[in-house]
């Protein structure tokens, strides 16, 4: 049996305590010894003197299910090339399945369903799909509350009746015992917006009762995130969910009441199940309709187009852009590739190239791209998302994509844990131990990820070695060696991960 030796390293194991040197002995796909090795002998040995030893990074808010990436790039090498060897989807609302008909109008706002083949309609048969196509990661998935709701319901924005309720907590549960890690919301966006908090309870107490994670994008980031947070806490306190609160960075404008919800996650501690999860960086990455008034939002996507190139709300719209003038907006990724010549541009240059003001600038771009499109914005607060990492209830996470070689990426995508790594370090936000457990055993005990997250006997060898700089040397994906002297190995030795009980 193939055996690898990873040798002379400073081992960090993932359980927040302090490093040590160790070595780490990995036969076929388990770690089958830890410590002092130095008569071991191996197949393979990779000297790791003067560098870091940790789990693989466990990512529980990723977008290559959104973004289709995971049919046209089964490799995720951004993931790799980050040190990332877990990733969970069906995050925002929006999974890849349960499927009630052969559509995920959900997804729209970032990927094109029509580039591939959706043969699937459960949970069981779409995760039986990915384990016969293989990746290059360890992939499980949530179940998105829109990807069902407008199943059912398509664009048609009100409540449901009992009977579909019902239905509703049906498939849940058909999900769950399917493998599936949870249940996600989006309720920022247009079609989730109006979901009453009963809707939400009810199924929420259907994952408690599967001791399955609730994760939500809340309802407000700015004025009303106060309220929105507490949403969250209101519906873990009632069903005892175990809830994750979606990347929650802090915005300029509102950072002081940021401060009051991270103060109120801290004060449930003790009887809830709560923890958010955030990525390094000040930048915010945007489906583009998302800079259009709330007013405008309301009907989906076809509503919203009609109304942008109609022309009708032409005056109002440009006074409503203009609180954008003094922030930076660059135009990230593209969905129709005879636009991507603009990614990388910022909508300032975007202006001057079309001889207009910036708030034209901005309704011409989503008119002439339909609103799909990704625009990057600066708008997160520095000291208050230092102070958010530190919380003892954040765990780290990217919320990206791996997405194709060549385009414009948010740094998100393809470097968001050495940047936190890198960060921390810098500004003393708090031992590398303690960061290393926020990107590793935190996430993967919260969702029940089994074996993996640790550097432990016994485990499966997801690992990842740093150099000081916390640049990934090489990555480990069930001792695949998937990332060697930094380059990507086109080796496919990620698993399709079931959450079984």
């Amino acid at each position: 049996m193939a055996t690898i030796l990873i040798k002379n390293g400073t081992l960090f194991d993932g359980s927040g305590a302090a490093a040590r040197p160790a070595s780490v002995l990995v036969q076929n796909d388990k770690i089958i010894r830890v410590g002092d090795l130095s008569k071991q002998r191996a197949d393979t040995t990779v000297d790791a003197t003067g560098v870091f030893v940790m789990p693989g990074f466990v990512d529980i808010n990723t977008d290559s299910d959104h973004y289709l990436s995971l049919f046209t790039d089964p490799l995720q090498s951004d993931f790799l090339k980050q040190g990332v060897t877990t990733i969970i989807g069906g995050n925002c609302g929006s999974s890849l399945a349960p499927l009630l008909k052969n559509s995920l109008e959900s997804i729209m706002k970032w990927g094109d369903p029509s580039h591939i083949n959706i043969n699937w309609r459960t949970v069981g048969e779409f995760l039986s799909i990915l384990r016969k196509n293989k990746l290059g990661v360890n992939f499980g998935t949530l179940v998105g509350h829109a990807t069902i709701r407008r199943g059912m319901l398509g664009d048609t924005l009100r409540d449901l009746t009992e009977g579909e309720l019902a239905m509703f907590a049906r498939l849940l549960e058909s999900a769950f015992q399917e493998g599936a890690f949870g249940f996600s919301t989006g309720l920022s966006y247009a079609h989730s917006r109006g979901t009453p908090l009963y809707e939400i309870k009810k199924l929420a107490a259907v994952a408690a009762r599967y001791d399955r994670v609730y994760a939500t994008h809340l309802r407000d980031s700015e004025v009303g995130i106060l309220e929105a947070a507490e949403e969250a806490i209101t519906v873990a306190k009632t069903t005892g969910v175990n809830t994750e609160i979606s990347h929650l960075e802090p915005r300029q404008s509102f950072a002081p009441l940021y401060e009051t919800v991270f103060e109120a996650i801290e004060r449930t501690s003790s009887d809830s199940r709560i923890h958010f999860d955030v990525y390094p960086f000040e930048t915010l990455a945007l489906s583009m309709y998302m800079f259009l008034p709330k007013w405008l939002q309301e009907g989906g996507m076809p509503v919203m187009r009609e109304q942008i190139l109609s022309g009708a709300s032409e005056e109002r719209l440009l006074e409503y852009f203009k609180r954008y003038a003094r922030k930076e907006i660059i135009i990230g990724h593209m969905q129709d590739a005879s636009f991507r010549f603009l990614e990388g541009k910022t909508i300032e240059e975007f202006a001057k190239n079309q001889n207009c003001g910036m708030p034209e600038a901005l309704l011409r771009l989503m008119r002439m791209t339909r609103l799909l499109g990704t625009l990057f914005y600066s708008d997160i607060d520095g000291s208050a998302l230092d102070r958010a990492m530190a919380h003892r209830q954040a765990i780290i996470a990217s919320n990206g994509a791996s997405l194709r070689e060549g385009g414009y990426k948010h740094r998100r995508n393809d470097w968001a844990f050495p940047t936190f790594f890198e960060r921390s370090e810098k500004k003393k936000l708090m031992p590398l131990e303690t960061a290393v457990q926020k990107a590793t055993s935190l996430p993967a005990e919260k969702y029940r990820i089994k074996q993996r997250g640790l550097v432990k006997e016994g485990y499966y060898a997801d690992l990842a070695v740093l150099a000081s700089d916390f640049k990934p040397l090489h990555v480990f994906v069930n001792g695949g060696w998937a990332l060697k002297d930094s380059i990507p190995q086109r080796l496919l030795s990620g698993a399709v991960l079931k959450r079984t009980a």
